[in-house]
């Protein structure tokens, strides 16, 4: 039967291989998603949002897999949802396909931001990271308050790789966070946002060192230098 598969592929047969995906070896089923996923075909889409359930845990990574190859916006609201299922196990590709899907992907992952649980939030926060749109930055930024401190670094890490210096301030305060992991995130984050590389609305390519003033937990303020070299 895998031979088939293989023979499947060779002709470029579609429906043969959506077919496929009903197979009763787990093996085949997770090859028919590997190859729909090469052909790139929107047809395939429905199915492979169908398989993102199946039980096995490669048939469910495949099929997240593919759908980010082809590209599918239908597939968002199911991608993000699948954040939301312990046994799922596919979470970074799932996210991986939000982020090759790219832009039609933001708005709904902003709205997942609101979801009360904290792995859909997660992943959410990560692929909004990666995409790197703007108009995720105000959601993002309301998250540096949030309780959990993994949400927090999550966070500071895709304002960073965002890059828009509109997250200077937020991340500045962000230097006071209680976690010291979070604070030198902020940092680095700081920097990727300063980074003369990046196209800003300021001349920064002589920025050597920045000097933060943040306020603490009790109140006070202190100095924070961070060397930009």
């Amino acid at each position: 039967m895998r031979q088939d598969i293989a023979k499947l592929k060779s002709e470029k047969n579609l429906y043969g291989l959506i077919n496929a995906l009903n197979d009763a070896d787990e093996r085949n089923r997770a090859q028919a998603a590997e190859v729909l996923g090469e052909l790139k075909d929107e047809v395939a889409a429905d199915y492979l949002i169908q398989a993102l359930n199946d039980d096995a845990w490669p048939v469910r990574r495949n099929a997240a897999w593919a759908l980010g190859e082809i590209g599918s916006k239908r597939a968002i609201p199911y991608l993000i949802a699948t954040f939301s299922k312990a046994h799922a196990g596919v979470d970074a590709y799932c996210a991986e396909a939000l982020v090759k899907i790219g832009h039609a992907a933001v708005k709904p992952l902003m709205r997942a931001l609101d979801s009360h649980d904290l792995n859909v939030q997660y992943w959410s926060i990560e692929a909004l990271g990666e995409i790197g749109d703007a108009q995720a930055l105000e959601s993002l930024i309301a998250l540096l308050s949030h309780k959990d401190v993994i949400i927090r670094y999550s966070a500071v890490k895709a304002l960073g790789e965002i890059g828009d210096h509109t997250a200077l301030e937020p991340l500045t305060r962000a230097l006071a966070d209680p976690s010291d992991m979070v604070k030198q995130l902020a940092e680095k984050s700081i920097r990727k946002v300063l980074s003369p590389a990046r196209p800003q609305n300021v001349e920064l390519r002589q920025v050597v060192k920045l000097i933060a003033v943040v306020k603490q937990e009790d109140g006070t303020t202190k100095q924070i230098e961070i060397d930009m070299r």
